[in-house]
């Protein structure tokens, strides 16, 4: 159980068709979850399918070849340099380069712009679970079950947390809340036959 609940309904969909349709409940309970699950990837900072791309040691390739090109580029301009009249006939821009390779500041740097990516990335995640919790806000609007106005006003509530494991709600976000679901869409397969 990885939480990719959009692959369950897709599957789902494609081997069992009229299972979802019979169990609208649990269609919709699978929707709910998936809200969490986004809401789980921003508490955890990071979703499966970007965690192996961001990898540090990715990063740090990264700035290597950037560092590379940095002093290709500098070669480059020096030779420029002494081939040209020192009287620029357009404005140009200088660049200085510090010829200081200590580790320290090497992994500041590093550190900084793996902080800066982190931060990016769970600034999206949030955007793409707000923009799913709206679609699904609205397509339950108008429901007139408790359960299912229950059930999206505790997920919805995860927004309102710095920290939704440490909240009163934390325990949406916890792998049997998965198991549940997983259970009832199982059952509702096997029930067909």
């Amino acid at each position: 159980m990885t939480g990719d609940i959009d692959r369950a309904i897709s599957l789902t969909q494609t081997f069992y068709p009229t299972v979802l349709e019979k169990n609208e409940p649990i269609y919709f309970r699978l929707r709910a979850r998936k809200f969490v699950e986004m809401m789980r990837m921003c508490a955890d900072g990071a979703s499966p399918a970007t965690k192996s791309i961001d990898s540090p040691d990715t990063d740090r390739m990264a700035i290597d070849n950037d560092s590379q090109q940095d002093d290709d580029e500098d070669e480059e301009i020096d030779d420029e340099v002494h081939m040209t009249d020192v009287t620029p006939s357009q404005p140009t821009s200088t660049k200085f380069v510090i010829e200081d390779d200590s580790e320290e500041e090497i992994i500041e740097d590093d550190d900084s712009i793996a902080n800066t990516k982190r931060q990016r990335r769970e600034a999206t995640l949030l955007a793409e679970a707000l923009a799913y919790g709206q679609q699904l806000q609205e397509d339950y609007r108008d429901d007139p079950r408790e359960e299912v106005k229950r059930v999206l006003q505790e997920s919805f509530s995860l927004l309102a947390y710095t920290d939704p494991r440490g909240s009163v709600v934390g325990h949406l976000l916890e792998e049997s809340g998965r198991r549940e679901v997983a259970e009832d869409l199982n059952s509702a397969i096997l029930g067909i036959f």
